[in-house]
């Protein structure tokens, strides 16, 4: 049985730097523990959901970056998001669970 965990990215500009938000979710509701790492070239940086589901990875060049969705028990997801542009993102995740 394939479980799913929505994920929806919202990527807001700066003058220096942008900042990426998100929100983890499980059958709808907040999963909190998931781990982000996010990675463009040799820079790396990560977060973690809080009880609500959401992440935050501050100061973030502006360019294309992988994101990944990583949590005990779930396959990890990964996708690739432009940080900086003016379009916001929302990307629907699906997860399936470890064998």
């Amino acid at each position: 049985m394939k479980r799913t965990v929505l994920l929806f990215l919202i990527a807001l500009p700066s003058l220096y730097a942008s900042e990426h938000r998100g929100i983890v979710r499980y059958n709808e509701l907040p999963l909190p523990g998931a781990t982000i790492p996010a990675a463009r070239g040799d820079t790396k940086t990560a977060a973690v959901s809080d009880l609500q589901g959401f992440y935050r990875l501050p100061d973030l060049a502006d360019g294309l970056w992988t994101i990944r969705v990583e949590m005990l028990g779930f396959e990890p997801i990964r996708r690739e998001i432009t940080v900086g542009h003016p379009v916001s993102h929302f990307n629907n995740l699906g997860i399936g669970t470890k064998a």
